[in-house]
Order: structure tokens, then C-alpha cells, then sequence
């Protein structure tokens, strides 16, 4: 009798198939989907390849994420994010907006694919999907907030990601990284990104994303887009790695008016002895070098080429530089160049433009920029330059940029006092720094205005990827306390001999870790090593007569070194501080039980 069943049932699937009949619920148990999403799912006849790929997803994934135990911890803990994927499969299919980037949609679905796969074949056998996610690479995609079309993306994670610790994320650009050795670094690298921002935002709602750990990588001509974007928004990016840099003078002229402005941005030059660039991205080095930026220098001998996210050693080069700095939201000095309306913000200063730029190439390669530095324990402002398209600042202040918010704070511009008052109550300062009746008169005829115009970013990304945190991990990271910046410039001929440089290893540790200075270290000069937490406390004081490191270009031996024991220390970020002389250099290192 069961063998008569079967072809009765499979007669009638197919019936239902072929008239149309939806086999996806329109009120899911676990999944809201609108119904007017359903209706053209059902009706809608794909139009490309793609649009059949989202209705595979659709017809195969809503079913069972639907047949997930509603009632189970986990399916709880990750139902909301698989409601945001489902819902892009259904918004992008037969998307009217997007007909001329039938590519995205194409890698969109294959890459979310992969996603829905791991993640629902976890939760059907009752395993956390994050034992699937150490040490993979997978896709993802998202729909852009600047519009109405999907982004496709992949990342890698290492093996030692665990959701109890945020961990930093680097956005490359033109350069796939190797996923084994991602594996076993302690950086999340994401490609394919459009905007890191919204590409941040995205995987930290999969991954725990450390708010102040974001960095840029870039390799040949993905350095044109890269550059660009840490120009514009050097909130955003607490460090750059440039690989054998496409940007060159003169062809690439448009690109070089951003290097200067790298200056707020901690960058690595690397580059291959035998790339025929060299000379370029030797330019952009001391070009960064003589605006006053912190910059340093490393080549290797080889050509125009990737290996250094794929090769271990030159990778360690790559992730140590990142591992001495994270984004700090107040610097002192905020240097901008404002190339266009969307990006009239700096960190906690916005400039205010004297009339509505509002075609993307008003202010291109006019070099719109401004000087801003907070004397804190003087609670002024100085305004050192501003071009003359700039009208005025809304300057968002609090007690990271002066002593005191709650007492006077003067805000100076070469002899004038612009501000010597409280601040409003919303800490926002506004500033202007002429009318109709004093319009600079070196102002083009078309931009002679006097208006005060912006369009400014709302919410950082480091704020974003903190309540992003609050709500998907429970925990909110602390904001990293301001270290005193290494040497402004580094300059070395080959990465096999650092100057002076920090190890650690293995890092994240558990409970030990050991740590050593090399390089170049003078006969007997001492150095002081100290290890402090995130929020700054100093967690161990090492004698200087514990660590006397080797040369070890010279002795041929390992640096010497010492094993400290974090047993009684929680879980979490530390940074190793070591001085010698008048030089200190950090590196971060993460405990992790």
C-alpha cells in the first residue's frame, strides 16, 4: 500500500508545480515574508540565470529554515539573521533596478548559497554554526543603503574565532587573500566589498567584529579605490597596507591629490624589489612621510605581485603592523581633504562647504581642505587652515578632545576667537568662519557663496559595529585608550631586517605567550617592556634587566625573550609597549580561554 502512495504524491508536486502554486508558506512559522515578495517569487518568470538561482534559494531554504525548532536556544539565537538574508533572496529576484548588474546578482546567489548551507545544515543537526565557520571562507551578500542593489562579498575567518572575543577585520581590495593562512592569523579578511563600511557592518552581524580594529589592504590598482576611501573617510580605518600600489604619477594624477591625505591613517608601503612601480610607491611613501603621517617602508625581493597575503612570513609583516594600532575615534589633530559633499567629516569635525556642491566633480582635484587641532589641556580649538570654500565647523566635542566640556571652550582661527563660551548641552559646536558680507574673494566666480553646507556622517563606523556588538554578542568593546605613536616614518630595504620590532607568539594564547624584541638593538641599551589592557591599566611591569634582546642579524641566534604567564587575567585584548630610548613601538595581542 506505501508503494502506491509515493507516485501519488509525486504527481501531485508536480502539479503544483507546473500551475504555479506556491510550495513556500506566505505566514512562515519562522520566517515573515510579504506577501506581495511571495506573489512575484510564484508569478514572475526569472529573466536571467540569476533570477532562477534566487528562486532555487528561495523554494530550498525557506522550507527548512521554517522546519528549525522554533523553541531551540540556537535556532532562536540565529533566526533573525537568516530573516535578513531570506529576505534579500526575495527582494533582489527580478530586482527592475538592477537589470545592468546581472553579475552581482549572479555571485550574490552563489555566494549567499554557500551561506544558507552552513548555516542551516548546523542548526538542523543541532550544532552551532560557528564550529563550521573556524577556519572557513565563505560568501555573504547584502542590500546597499545607497541603493536599491546587492552586494556580493567573501570572507575568511580563523581558526581560533570564538564570538566571546572581538577580533579585527582587514577589506581588501584587487587582492584575494590565502584562506589557510587566514586560518591560522587572528584577522577576519573580507574581499569583494563595494563599501567597507556597509561590508563591516554586514559580516559583524555574523562574525564579532572589533569596533576599533578595521583596516584596509590593497594590491596593484585596488590601491585607486583604497586610498580613496581612507582619504574620505579616515574614521573608518584604523591602518593601510598599500601592496606594490598602483598609484603613480602622472598617470594615475587624479589618485595622488588623496596620498597626502593619508596623514590621520597609519600606513605600510610594501612592495616587491623587482616591481617595476618601486620608484611610485617609494613617492607615495615620502610623500605620506613628509605630511607628517605615520608611515613605514617594506620590500621583499620579488615582483608585482600578491605573496604577501598568501606567504606566512611576509603576511606576519603585514598583520604585526596592524596589531600596533587601533582606531582611536579623538585625535588630537584631524587633517581632511573634502573632495566631495558626502564627505565633509573627520573624525569629531565636520566642515561646512559655502554653497551645495551637489554634482560629484564641483570640488574634484580643487584640494578642499582643512587643519583642525584640540589643545586639550587649554580647551581650545585651533582652526590652523581651512580653504576658503569652507564656510564654518560643526565641531563634536567632549571630554577625549578638552579638559573640561563644561567650562569654556575658545575656538581660535590665526589672531580671531571665533568661540570663548560653554558649549551646548549636545556637545556640537558650530563655528562659521564668514558671511554674505566677507566672502573670500579669491573664491572662482561659479563658487562665490556663502552658505554652510554639509552633508555629514550621522553614525561612525565604529559606532555602528558597537551597537551592532550590543545586539548580536551582548558586550560592547572599550574605546582603546591613545598610545604615543611610534617613529612618524620606518624605512626598510628588506622585511628579513626590521629596525626594531616586537614577537609574540602564539597570538590569541592561552594561558602563556611568549614575547621578544629584535632588530637592531644598540650594545647595551635596556628596554622597557610593558603590558597593559585595552582600557590602558598596566597589567604587568617588566625590569628592564628581564628582556636584553640580540641582534640577531648579527648573532645568527633567535632574540631572546620571556614567557608571560596570563593565567589570572580574563580574556581579552592587551597590548605589549616597548621603549627604548626615546622610541617606543606596540603590538596588540589577544588572550583568549
Amino acid at each position: 500500500m506505501n508503494t502506491m502512495k509515493t507516485p501519488v504524491i509525486v504527481s501531485l508536486l508536480v502539479v503544483l508545480f507546473v500551475v504555479g502554486i506556491s510550495l513556500v508558506p506566505v505566514q512562515a512559522e519562522n520566517l515573515t515574508i510579504p506577501q506581495t515578495l511571495i506573489t512575484k517569487m510564484d508569478t514572475a518568470v526569472p529573466r536571467y540565470l540569476s533570477d532562477t538561482l534566487w528562486k532555487e534559494l528561495a523554494y530550498e531554504y525557506t522550507p527548512r529554515i521554517n522546519l528549525l525548532d522554533s523553541n531551540d536556544l540556537l535556532v532562536q539565537k540565529y533566526l533573525p539573521r537568516l530573516q535578513e538574508k531570506i529576505l534579500i533572496v526575495y527582494q533582489s529576484f527580478n530586482n527592475a533596478d538592477r537589470y545592468n548588474s546581472k553579475l552581482y546578482h549572479y555571485r550574490a546567489a552563489t555566494e549567499l548559497s554557500s551561506n544558507f548551507e552552513l548555516y542551516v545544515h548546523a542548526l538542523e543537526h543541532g550544532v552551532d554554526p560557528v564550529l563550521y565557520l573556524r577556519g572557513s571562507y565563505i560568501g555573504g551578500a547584502y542590500i546597499s543603503r545607497a541603493g536599491n542593489y546587492v552586494v556580493p562579498y567573501q570572507f575568511s575567518i580563523p581558526a581560533s574565532y570564538s564570538p566571546s572575543q572581538a577580533m579585527p577585520i582587514v577589506g581588501c581590495y584587487q587582492s584575494n587573500p590565502d584562506p589557510a593562512t587566514v586560518s591560522h592569523s587572528s584577522y577576519i579578511f573580507a574581499w569583494g566589498l563595494e563599501d567597507p563600511k556597509e561590508g563591516f557592518m554586514d559580516i559583524a552581524k555574523d562574525l564579532h567584529v572589533d569596533p576599533f580594529g578595521t583596516y584596509l589592504a590593497s594590491h596593484s590598482d585596488g590601491a585607486l579605490a583604497a586610498a580613496r576611501i581612507v582619504a574620505n573617510i579616515p574614521h573608518g580605518c584604523a591602518g593601510y597596507v598599500p601592496l606594490s600600489s598602483g598609484i603613480r604619477e602622472p598617470i594615475r594624477y587624479d589618485t595622488w591629490q588623496y596620498v597626502r591625505y593619508l596623514q590621520n591613517v597609519p600606513v605600510l608601503v610594501m612592495c616587491g624589489t623587482g616591481d617595476p612601480f618601486i620608484a611610485n610607491n617609494q613617492a607615495v611613501y615620502q610623500e605620506i612621510s613628509a605630511a607628517g603621517g605615520i608611515v613605514e617602508w617594506r620590500s621583499w625581493v620579488g615582483y608585482h605581485e600578491q605573496s604577501v597575503l598568501a606567504e606566512p612570513e611576509r603576511f606576519q609583516i603585514m598583520t604585526d603592523f596592524f596589531d600596533k594600532y587601533r582606531l582611536y575615534p579623538y585625535p588630537q589633530t584631524v587633517t581632511h581633504l573634502i573632495e566631495n559633499i558626502k564627505f565633509t567629516r573627520a573624525f569629531w569635525v565636520n566642515g561646512l562647504l559655502n554653497k551645495n556642491y551637489t554634482a560629484t566633480n564641483d570640488l574634484f582635484m580643487l584640494g578642499v581642505s582643512f587643519k583642525i587641532t584640540a589643545h586639550k589641556a587649554a580647551n581650545t580649538i585651533e582652526i590652523e587652515y581651512a580653504d576658503d570654500h569652507i564656510s564654518g565647523f560643526d565641531f563634536l566635542l567632549n571630554d577625549s578632545i578638552v579638559s573640561d566640556i563644561t567650562q569654556p571652550v575658545k575656538v581660535v582661527y590665526g589672531s580671531d576667537t571665533l568661540f570663548n563660551a560653554i558649549v551646548p548641552v549636545s556637545g556640537t559646536l558650530t563655528v562659521h568662519l564668514y558671511d554674505s558680507s566677507s566672502i573670500p574673494a579669491s573664491l572662482p566666480p561659479q563658487h562665490k557663496a556663502a552658505g554652510y553646507f554639509s552633508n555629514m556622517e550621522d553614525t561612525l563606523l565604529w559606532e555602528e559595529l558597537n551597537t551592532i556588538e550590543q545586539n548580536y554578542f551582548g558586550v560592547t568593546t572599550p574605546m582603546p585608550f591613545e598610545l604615543p605613536a611610534p617613529q612618524t616614518s620606518v624605512e626598510t630595504d628588506n622585511i628579513d631586517h626590521q629596525v626594531f620590532a616586537i614577537t609574540a607568539g602564539p597570538n590569541p594564547f592561552n594561558p602563556a605567550i611568549k614575547i621578544a624584541v629584535s632588530g637592531q638593538v644598540a650594545g647595551s641599551e635596556k628596554i622597557e617592556i610593558n603590558i597593559y589592557n585595552i582600557r590602558g591599566k598596566l597589567v604587568q611591569k617588566l625590569p628592564a634587566t628581564s628582556c636584553s634582546p640580540r641582534i640577531a642579524g648579527e648573532t645568527g641566534q633567535p632574540p631572546a625573550g620571556f614567557i608571560w604567564d596570563a593565567g589570572k587575567m580574563p580574556s581579552g585584548t592587551y597590548i605589549i609597549r616597548a621603549v627604548k630610548g626615546k622610541q617606543a613601538i606596540t603590538k596588540q595581542i589577544t588572550l583568549l580561554k
